[in-house]
C-alpha cells in the first residue's frame, strides 16, 4: 500500500456549488436593481452572496457531512466510531475589503483556500492533520460589455501599464476574471469566466482582451477544482502574506476557510480504529 491524501471530492464539489449558486444570486440582484455597474459592485455583491451560500451549508452540517464523506471513501475500512474525531469541519467566508495596491499585487483580489490536509499512511493505520493549508490566486477582474447586436463581441478595457509591468512578475499565480454583461441595459451578468496568466505574456493576455478571444478559459466549477488539487496558484506563504492577502497592506481578497473551531478536530496524529476481527489489534489515540 501507498500513503497519501485524503481526496475532498465530495467537500470540494460542495465548496463550487456554493460558489456558483453565489453567482446566479449575483445575476439575478444585478437583472433586477443595476443598469451598467462596474466591476467593482458586482465584486462586492457577489462575495455577500458567497459568504451567505458558505454560511448556511456551513451551518446546516453539509461541509461536515461532505468531509466525512471523503473520509470514508478515502478509508474504506473505516470503523464507524472512529469517524467522530474528523467530524464537526465547518467553513467560512472573508472578504478582506481594502483597497488594491497596483504597485505591489497588479491585481485587483486575490482568492485564498485555507483547508485542513488529512494524509493516511501506508498500512490505513493513522493519519497525520496538515491545518490551514493555504493555496493562493491572484485575479485582475475585466468586465465585458456586448454590443446590442446579435453575435457582438465584448469590449474589454487592457491591462494599465502598472500592470503590463508587473504581469511578468505575477503570472504563475494570476489570472483574468472574466464579468460579461450584456442585454440593453447592460444588465445580464453570465457565469464568470477564468482564464490562468501561467506560461503567458503581458502581450498574450492584452491580445485576449482586444480580440475578446482566450485561450483556456475556465468556469468557477473548475477553478476550485484547481485550487483543491493545489495545480493552479501558489502556496509559498510568503507571497500569500504579502501579495495576495496582506493583512497590514492595501489588498482586497476573497478567504475561504475550512476548517475546526478552536480546539477540536483531531489531534496532528490520529491512530484509526479499524473493524475488529478475531485476531486484529485495536488502536488508538
Amino acid at each position: 500500500m501507498q500513503s497519501g491524501d485524503v481526496k475532498l471530492n465530495h467537500l470540494e464539489a460542495l465548496v463550487a456549488e456554493c460558489w456558483i449558486n453565489a453567482e446566479k444570486e449575483t445575476a439575478a440582484q444585478i437583472a433586477e436593481e443595476h443598469d451598467r455597474p462596474a466591476d467593482e459592485p458586482v465584486t462586492f455583491l457577489f462575495e455577500g452572496k458567497r459568504r451567505k451560500a458558505v454560511a448556511n451549508a456551513s451551518g446546516s452540517g453539509r461541509i461536515a457531512s461532505a468531509f466525512l464523506s471523503d473520509v470514508r471513501s478515502s478509508i474504506s475500512t473505516l470503523d464507524p466510531n472512529s469517524t467522530p474525531r474528523f467530524s464537526g469541519l465547518i467553513a467560512r467566508v472573508n472578504f478582506h475589503n481594502r483597497h488594491n495596491e497596483g504597485h505591489k499585487s497588479g491585481a485587483d483580489l486575490g482568492v485564498v483556500l485555507s483547508k485542513p490536509r488529512l494524509n493516511i499512511d501506508a498500512f490505513f493505520s493513522r493519519t497525520d492533520t496538515i491545518p490551514d493549508q493555504a493555496i493562493g490566486l491572484l485575479a485582475q477582474a475585466k468586465l465585458g460589455r456586448c454590443g446590442e447586436r446579435p453575435g457582438s463581441v465584448y469590449r474589454w478595457n487592457p491591462h494599465t501599464d502598472q500592470q503590463v509591468r508587473l504581469f511578468p512578475i505575477r503570472h504563475n499565480y494570476s489570472c483574468l476574471l472574466l464579468y460579461r454583461l450584456c442585454g440593453e441595459r447592460q444588465n445580464e451578468l453570465r457565469p464568470f469566466g477564468w482564464q490562468l496568466c501561467k506560461n503567458y505574456t503581458a502581450d498574450d493576455a492584452q491580445g485576449w482582451l482586444k480580440r475578446d478571444s482566450f485561450p483556456s478559459e475556465k468556469s468557477s466549477a473548475e477553478i476550485m477544482r484547481g485550487l483543491f488539487a493545489r495545480s493552479i496558484g501558489t502556496e509559498d506563504a510568503a507571497t500569500i502574506k504579502t501579495i495576495i492577502d496582506p493583512s497590514s497592506s492595501a489588498a482586497q481578497a476573497i478567504e475561504v476557510r475550512i476548517s475546526w473551531p478552536s480546539g477540536e478536530g483531531p489531534g496532528s496524529s490520529t491512530y484509526l480504529q479499524m473493524p475488529s476481527g478475531p485476531e486484529e489489534q485495536q488502536l488508538s489515540d
